[in-house]
Formats: C-alpha cells, sequence, structure tokens
C-alpha cells in the first residue's frame, strides 16, 4: 500500500518512522506534522508495527 494511503488516516502529531530494507537504514523520523514527505507518499510501504506514541509507527519502503 502507498504511504499517503497510511498517512491519510493518522493523527498529525503521529510519530512514525521510515526505513529501507527491513528497519536498517533509517530515512527519517519524527512527527508527522513535522516531517516533508512528498517524495515518499507514493511509494510502496510495509507497515512494521503500529504505535504512534514516541516508539513511532514504522514504515519499510519496499
Amino acid at each position: 500500500m502507498k504511504l499517503r494511503n497510511y498517512v491519510s488516516i493518522m493523527h498529525t502529531d503521529s510519530y512514525i518512522k521510515i526505513y529501507k530494507q527491513n528497519q536498517k537504514n533509517l530515512i527519517m523520523e519524527g512527527k508527522l506534522d513535522a516531517l516533508d514527505l512528498d517524495a515518499y507518499l507514493d511509494k510502496e510501504v510495509s507497515l512494521a508495527s503500529g504505535s504512534a506514541d514516541r516508539q513511532g509507527v514504522v514504515f519499510i519502503i519496499e
């Protein structure tokens, strides 16, 4: 599923992390409303975990 589909239903102060390759390469992390996600919104991602607190919702770019 595209990242755009996930973030469109998330609260703006949700904490997210975006990785490549099975959580080995962190691309970005932070509160949803503070990140510039334009380059990643149309990327296919997998949801690795789903905690919107400080641990973050983890997405992996496929």
